[in-house]
């Protein structure tokens, strides 16, 4: 980190490094005291520890994770580093956040640029395909924890190379991709040789081990987008090996998916079959790298071989007289080793622990602008994540999730949409925060819930426009009320034992079930009355006139408002009544009926007017005339009949025509004139003729 390369002298190391795993070299060094340390600005700088190989320098680069200086002795300073790797930056990011639409390698690129790692300090050496996840959260975790469990999820494995002055991470998903160590890349096994003197690097302690494992993987689970798909895949490498893996729910989404990770798992299984640990002192070993066994005696487990572990030590205290008993010992170095073959397919264990959310939390519901929510062709939601720092637009937050509903199947249910900003309570499928659920909405001061303690008795159903559903539950006071928003009102009321509908005018329907009638009544003030008690029905207008039907009286009466002016229908006595100030009108036909047809009918009196007939018929098909200036009268006991083509009677003074009998006839013509003219008979007066004149 800018220091000259002779600043510290190493005098001893121990390192650990593991495929998927950060590597970790603790170092002893010495400086002389006269050189000007600043501790801090050493911190977070590159750094590398060189390991001499034959006649070659073998680096480990990296960056100084800790530093300590632990004392001083003459003229040297003493201290321990910690040597990691540059990703190891990435334990010290610790968030929670989503991406979306974007497949594994993309999010770990993604989140390696945000760490400051560009795209020349790491390689993707990845043959198989990954689909873009929908959903993929970051949740309370590390970076470096989020990157690998879903490299471990994914099978993808990921090591270490050191080149160019700089540590690289290579990230892989089959053995292939794999290099072999610097040659030589040979290491012979001197195991059983006894104490040996050599000039090359061995392996002088080896232990092979053998486990019976799983043989078969099954894996099933639920994708709600397609639910009449049965998930379900399996594997099984070793037809021969006993035992059942069984898993529900690692979230994949269709069957090449659930096939292809069943694959991984069983390889993750058949991984550690067999394994292999030993010693050695080849300087050339790193995880992650393959080496060739030779001249084992037992001739199985010669060949090449995958580095999975790797321990290093290394010690040359003999450089500085303060080291007690030291003083005169050659550097030294050895390491410990974990391997398995090299045609073994390697998964990386799935130990980073899955990020779970046990209980519930909340969020915010989006909108597509507006007031609404974002809902989309299903009925699901976006929604903004509290624990979600990104600057995401209105529906880009989130994945669209569904929202519990009561009651819900195919094409039929209950779905109250909820709006924008709302609170949402949602929670994961298993836990996995991959998997949101909604599972309702809930209240808080900003959004007060409809029911609180000055009406802890009611049930409210009210939506944002304000259409409300009130259950009234206070015993002896049960009520239900339907209104609209623009307040149109049903209510159901126990306690009146009425149905009361009002609309926004002010119209107005109450079925009254105490006092047994129906109102209607309309916003000006007319009114209907159907009165089950009174055995009536009245409809009145605004202005007080009505029309009243009585079943107890039988009449059917229709008045003014004053009452002044009324026709009345007396049902009881078969007769109409017509009514009025100056007088009143009775229609009765005990035994027949009235017929009264007319274009124009006039009757009129000023004192009595009196018809009585057993029979009484007038015709005219074009004129009848009856007038009086002062007096007609007509009068027979037994006949009076009157015909003629032509018949006059005529009298300037007085005319008088009576008689037992009084027949006047004329085929033609019959003139009585005369400015007086007597015909009289106390008996039989009889004038005939073909002409009869009297003059």
């Amino acid at each position: 980190g800018g220091q000259p390369n002779d600043t510290f002298e190493l005098l001893e190391f121990y390192g650990n490094e593991t495929i998927s795993q950060l590597y970790r070299f603790e170092l002893s060094l010495a400086s002389r005291v006269d050189n000007d340390l600043n501790l801090p600005e050493l911190l977070n700088q590159p750094a590398k520890l060189i390991i001499l190989r034959e006649e070659e320098h073998k680096e480990v680069h990296g960056i100084l994770s800790e530093l300590e200086e632990i004392g001083r002795e003459k003229n040297f300073a003493f201290f321990r580093a910690v040597l990691v790797p540059r990703l190891w930056r990435l334990s010290l990011y610790y968030q929670s956040r989503i991406f979306q639409n974007k497949s594994v390698p993309d999010i770990i690129k993604d989140v390696l640029k945000g760490a400051g790692l560009r795209a020349d300090d790491y390689r993707m050496d990845l043959k198989s395909s990954y689909q873009p996840r929908e959903y993929c959260v970051q949740y309370r975790e590390t970076d470096l924890g989020f990157i690998s469990r879903l490299m471990e999820y994914e099978g993808i494995t990921f090591f270490f190379e050191h080149k160019g002055e700089k540590d690289l991470l290579v990230m892989a998903d089959e053995n292939s991709k794999f290099p072999k160590i610097d040659a030589p890349e040979e290491i012979e096994s001197f195991v059983g040789q006894g104490l040996t003197t050599h000039d090359q690097e061995i392996i002088h302690e080896l232990a092979w081990h053998e486990k019976v494992v799983t043989g078969k993987v099954i894996l099933k689970d639920y994708n709600y987008r397609t639910p009449e798909t049965a998930l379900s895949a399996e594997s099984q490498l070793d037809q021969h090996s006993p035992g059942l893996y069984y898993d529900y729910g690692d979230h994949f989404k269709t069957a090449a998916q659930g096939k292809a990770l069943a694959r991984i798992r069983n390889q993750e299984i058949e991984a550690a079959r067999r394994v292999i640990t030993g010693a050695g002192d080849c300087r050339g070993f790193h995880a992650g790298h393959t080496f060739a066994l030779v001249k084992h005696y037992r001739d199985a487990l010669n060949g090449n071989h995958l580095l999975t572990q790797v321990s290093h030590y290394g010690s040359q205290l003999g450089g500085l007289s303060r080291i007690g008993n030291g003083a005169g010992e050659a550097p030294a170095y050895r390491n410990e080793f974990t391997c398995i073959p090299a045609e073994v397919q390697y998964r990386p264990p799935r130990l980073t622990p899955e990020r779970r959310i046990p209980g519930i939390m909340t969020a915010r519901v989006e909108s597509a602008g507006g007031e609404y929510a974002h809902l989309d062709e299903e009925g699901r939601y976006k929604v903004k994540m509290p624990f979600d720092l990104t600057d995401a637009g209105q529906g880009k937050a989130s994945r669209a999730i569904r929202l519990a509903q009561p009651y819900s199947g195919s094409g039929y249910g209950m779905h109250f949409p909820v709006h924008a900003g709302t609170e949402l309570v949602w929670a994961c499928v298993d836990g996995n925060v991959d998997r949101p659920l909604g599972l309702s909405s809930v209240p808080n001061p900003s959004q007060s819930t409809p029911v609180a303690a000055k009406n802890k008795s009611q049930n409210i159903i009210r939506s944002a426009a304000g259409n409300e559903l009130i259950m009234e539950d206070l015993k002896g006071e049960t009520q239900v009320g339907l209104k609209t928003a623009d307040g149109h009102m049903v209510i159901l009321d126990d306690k009146e034992d009425e149905i009361k509908i009002v609309t926004t005018k002010g119209h107005t329907l109450i079925m009254d079930d105490k006092d047994k009638r129906i109102f209607v009544g309309t916003v000006t003030g007319h009114t209907l009355i159907l009165d089950d008690d009174n055995k009536e029905i009245t409809a009145r207008s605004v202005k007080g006139h009505y029309i009243t039907i009585n079943d107890d009286s039988e009449n059917i009466t229709l008045s003014d408002a004053a009452g002044k002016n009324m026709f009345v229908i007396d049902i009881s006595n078969n007769k109409l009544i017509i009514k009025t100030q100056d007088g009143n009108i009775d229609i009765h036909a005990p035994g027949g009926a009235i017929d009264i047809k007319a274009k124009t009918l006039k009757i009129r009196t000023d004192a009595d007017t009196e018809v009585k007939a057993n029979n009484i018929i007038m015709k005219a098909a074009q004129d009848c005339s009856v007038k009086a200036g002062s007096n007609i009268s007509e009068e027979a006991q037994m006949d009076l009949k009157q015909k003629g083509m032509n018949i006059k009677s005529e009298a300037s003074m007085e005319h008088k025509t009576s008689g037992m009998n009084v027949t006047s006839e004329a085929s033609l013509n019959q003139q009585v004139k005369g400015t007086m003219v007597t015909i009289q008979s106390a008996g039989p007066n009889t004038i005939k003729g073909m002409p009869v004149l009297i003059n």
